[in-house]
C-alpha cells in the first residue's frame, strides 16, 4: 500500500490541489488508507464502464448529448459523441471499432454529414446497428434510411427513455436475437422490448407503442403481437392463433382470427387495407415484416 502510495501520490496531490511539500507533511498511514479508498473507487468505475455498452453518437447539440446521454447511461450504454460523421468513421474503421462500439447514432441535423451516404459506407464494411435520430421526416425519407440499412429511423419529439430502449434493443440484436452481453462478457437472456419498425413491445407492462404513444391491446390482441414479434418474419400458422384463443380449430375459428387481426391492423397501421407489419401469408398464416 506504501508503494502505490508513492507511485500514486502525484495523482493524489492532483485530486485535492496539493503541493509534494504540503503532501510531505500529512500522516502517512491516513494518506494510503485514503489511496486505497480512492483506487477501490477507480476499479469500481472501470468495473461498471467495461459493463457498458460502448455506442458511437454523431451529435453535436450539447442538450441533446446531456439528456440523451443521461439516458443511455440509465440502459447500461456508453455513448462516445462525436461532432460529425467524418470522425465517426474514422474511429469505426480504427484497429478496434469493429470490436469495440456496439451501434452507431446518425442525427440527421449535422449539415456536414449526408445520413444516406454514411450508411452506405458503414454498412458497406459491417452491420453494426445504426439507428438514425431526426427531427419530423417524411415517410420516404424513413423507407429510403431502412432500405440503404438503417435498423432503425427514430423521429423526434422523442420519449428519452424510448430512445434510449430502442437503442439498447438494436444493441441486444446485434449480439443475439433476445440476448445481450452483461458486465462479466456473458451472453444473458433478456427480453423486455421487442422492437420492430416504429413499433415497441414492452413485455414486461403489457404495453405496445407506436412512434412513442401506447397503443391499447386486449388480452388475445396482445398474444398475437407477442407471438408475431417474437420471431419476425416467420410464419405463424392460423393453428398456433388459435391455440393463443384458447379455441379448438373448426368452423369458425378462422373467421375469429381476421377479426383480431382486422382490429390490430386498424390500430398499429398507418393504412389498414395495405397493411406494412402484418402480412397474410395465402393458406399459411400471418407474419410480421422483419425489415420496415
Amino acid at each position: 500500500a506504501t508503494a502505490r502510495f508513492f507511485r500514486n501520490h502525484r495523482r493524489i496531490g492532483e485530486l485535492f490541489r496539493l503541493t509534494d511539500e504540503q503532501i510531505g507533511h500529512f500522516d502517512k498511514n491516513a494518506i494510503v488508507k485514503k489511496c486505497e479508498m480512492l483506487l477501490r473507487l477507480e476499479r469500481g468505475i472501470q468495473t461498471v464502464m467495461m459493463g457498458r455498452q460502448k455506442l458511437l453518437f454523431a451529435e453535436n447539440d450539447p442538450q441533446v448529448m446531456e439528456t440523451l446521454g443521461m439516458y443511455l447511461e440509465s440502459v447500461e450504454c456508453q455513448p462516445v459523441f462525436v461532432g460529425d460523421g467524418r470522425n465517426l468513421l474514422e474511429k469505426l474503421s480504427g484497429a478496434d471499432g469493429e470490436t469495440e462500439y456496439r451501434a452507431v447514432v446518425l442525427d440527421t441535423r449535422i449539415r456536414e454529414m449526408d445520413i444516406h451516404q454514411m450508411i452506405r459506407r458503414i454498412r458497406g464494411n459491417s452491420e453494426i446497428p445504426i439507428i438514425i435520430l431526426a427531427p419530423e421526416s417524411e415517410v420516404a425519407d424513413r423507407i429510403m434510411a431502412l432500405n440503404l440499412g438503417a435498423d432503425d429511423f427514430i423521429t423526434e419529439p422523442v420519449n428519452p427513455m424510448e430512445f434510449a430502449a430502442r437503442v439498447r434493443v438494436s444493441i441486444r440484436r446485434f449480439t443475439g436475437e433476445g440476448r445481450y452481453v452483461d458486465e462479466s462478457g456473458e451472453i444473458a437472456e433478456k427480453e423486455d422490448f421487442l422492437t420492430i419498425g416504429r413499433l415497441m413491445l414492452d413485455t414486461k407492462t403489457l404495453t405496445l407503442y407506436k412512434d412513442g404513444t401506447e397503443i391499447s391491446l386486449t388480452p388475445i390482441e396482445y398474444k398475437i403481437m407477442y407471438r408475431l414479434m417474437k420471431e419476425p418474419g416467420k410464419i405463424c400458422s392460423k393453428e398456433d392463433l388459435c391455440s393463443l384463443m384458447n379455441e379448438s380449430s373448426g368452423s369458425g375459428y378462422e373467421n375469429a382470427i381476421m377479426v383480431h387481426i382486422s382490429h390490430l391492423r386498424a390500430k398499429i397501421e398507418d393504412t389498414p387495407h395495405r397493411p406494412l407489419y402484418i402480412k397474410n401469408v395465402r393458406g399459411a398464416g400471418y407474419k410480421l415484416e422483419d425489415r420496415l
